[in-house]
């Protein structure tokens, strides 16, 4: 069976105001292949699973594509909810 691929790369290459990530156990994966995707993005909405993923690993990558942490939505256990901004933007409560 084929499963038909889109870049997003090329289709987002005017850039993205908003990415909501739920992909469960994938995120690592799409963070680190979409770094030219992520860098054009001004907000970023990321489940992070710590025991599905190295949630530091992610945190480190998000902060070299230039984002920082604007609000941790929400915490349960081992899942947090987490809005990144690019740090050229006001913090959402400014």
């Amino acid at each position: 069976m084929s499963v038909p691929y889109v870049d997003l790369d090329t289709l987002c290459a005017a850039g993205v105001d908003l990415i909501k990530c739920d992909i469960e156990g994938a995120k690592l994966t799409f963070i680190k292949t979409y770094e030219r995707l992520l860098r054009s993005v001004r907000y970023f909405i990321v489940e992070l699973h710590s025991l599905l993923c190295d949630v530091e690993a992610a945190r480190v990558l998000m902060k070299n594509y230039g984002f920082a942490l604007d609000v941790v939505l929400r915490q349960e256990g081992n899942v947090s909810l987490e809005l990144y901004r690019q740090k050229s933007l006001p913090r959402s409560s400014e």
